[in-house]
Parts: structure tokens; C-alpha cells; sequence
């Protein structure tokens, strides 16, 4: 497991986690881990759910222990000593997360975002075009998943 991986340390240059570090105990290990495996000057990208207040069924179907906030998330990252880059939040799907809660009744079965058909998905789309313009210009003030990237401090991948 990603808590304690069967791999040499510094033996990759880069390492990519998808929302892993929301499903654990103890996410502070896993980034241990993976700062352990990361050469010096390796990166390492992120990508986990955002803001606890938008959690709901999604989360629940794939057992999502938490939710993080952007400054919480850096501060894990920094505290096992990986050197945070660039952190921000994407927003799109702050809007449907919204939605979501809003339209579901109280016996709707629980479902996941990756499910095909959502009436949404149209709505989805336009609005992932339109955040990765405005990235391209400056961080949102507000989204449903961090990323971060992150440098093991001490020199360059080869």
C-alpha cells in the first residue's frame, strides 16, 4: 500500500496520487511515503477533494475519510518535507457539488460522480473549459478538489 510502499527511496523522479491521501487514516504517512520514493528534485502532483463542507454521496460511495482546505493540504505536504510549488483549487465542480446536495432527497441511492448520463454532464464540460482558461491567469477563490505540486528539496530529477 501507499503507506508503505515496496520500493527503494529516491528511485523516481516523479510520483502522481489521485485522490489516495483522502481515503486514509493517516495521509500524513502516505506523504512520508511519498517523499521517501522521490528522488531530491523529483515532483510529486496531488490532486484531492476540497472544501468538507461540500462533502456528500460521491465521497461516501468511495469511503472518503476527508476533504481538505488548500492552506491544510500544503501544510501536510510540507510537514513530511516536500517543497509545495504550486497549490490550488479547481472549481467547476463546486457548482454541480451545490446542485448535487440541493436535488438529492434523503432515500436517493448513493451515487458517484463517475457514473455515464448525469443530466449535468453537458453543464460539467463547458464549465472545466472555461476553469482551465481562467487557471491560466490566476487560482480560484474556491473549488472541490486541491492540487498540488511538490518538489523533494535537494536537487534536480535525472
Amino acid at each position: 500500500t501507499i503507506l508503505d510502499l515496496p520500493l527503494a527511496a529516491a528511485s523516481f523522479d516523479v510520483v502522481v496520487t489521485v485522490t489516495v491521501l483522502m481515503m486514509l487514516d493517516d495521509d500524513g504517512r502516505a506523504a512520508r511515503e511519498v517523499h521517501r520514493v522521490l528522488r531530491p528534485g523529483g515532483v510529486a502532483f496531488f490532486l484531492e477533494p476540497a472544501l468538507p463542507a461540500l462533502r456528500r454521496s460521491h465521497d461516501d460511495v468511495f469511503s472518503g475519510r476527508r476533504r481538505y482546505r488548500l492552506r491544510e493540504f500544503s501544510s501536510t505536504l510540507e510537514e513530511v518535507g516536500l517543497s509545495v510549488m504550486h497549490a490550488y483549487l479547481l472549481a467547476p465542480a463546486a457548482v454541480l457539488s451545490v446542485a448535487d446536495r440541493l436535488r438529492r432527497g434523503t432515500n436517493d441511492r448513493a451515487r458517484s460522480d463517475l457514473e455515464r448520463g448525469h443530466a449535468l454532464d453537458p453543464v460539467f464540460t463547458a464549465l472545466t473549459k472555461l476553469e482551465g482558461r481562467l487557471l491560466a491567469r490566476r487560482n480560484l477563490p474556491a473549488g472541490v478538489s486541491v492540487v498540488a505540486v511538490a518538489t523533494r528539496p535537494g536537487g534536480r530529477a535525472t
